[in-house]
């Protein structure tokens, strides 16, 4: 989902409305979720901004009072937050998207494509030869 757009939707068995979506999506997980077969996955793809985080904390190195410490620096915190915001105007507000986010929105898409999957898997590319 995304700002702004004119989304058809329908409550079950009634009849199909128009709405602007006025936000954003933002989803947590442990997994990516299983979009195969999806409509316009591409686009789903395309939007995605993937965060991922590979390190396990365990539980004798969690800091129970996190929470508490980081609202003693909720002025701090919400400072940076202004700055961040900012920069992100000046941008266009086009986030930043990290490097091994990009290389899994990459495999997602080669998944879809199974064409552009074969030749990038199994095909040498080569323009020089005729």
């Amino acid at each position: 989902m995304t700002s702004n757009e004119v989304v058809t939707a329908e409550h079950k068995g009634s009849k199909p409305f128009e709405f602007r979506i006025k936000c954003k999506s933002l989803n947590a997980g442990n997994m990516l979720p299983d979009i195969k077969g999806v409509e316009g996955i591409g686009a789903i793809i395309n939007r995605m901004i993937i965060l991922l985080f590979p390190k396990s904390i365990s539980q004798e190195r969690q800091d129970l009072r996190l929470l508490d410490k980081l609202w003693e620096e909720r002025d701090s915190i919400f400072s940076e937050a202004l700055d961040a915001l900012v920069e992100l105007k000046k941008r266009n507000f086009i986030f930043t998207e990290p490097e091994d986010s990009l290389k899994i929105k990459q495999q997602l898409q080669l998944q879809e494509d199974s064409l552009d999957s074969f030749l990038s898997e199994r095909c040498v590319m080569d323009v020089s030869v005729k």
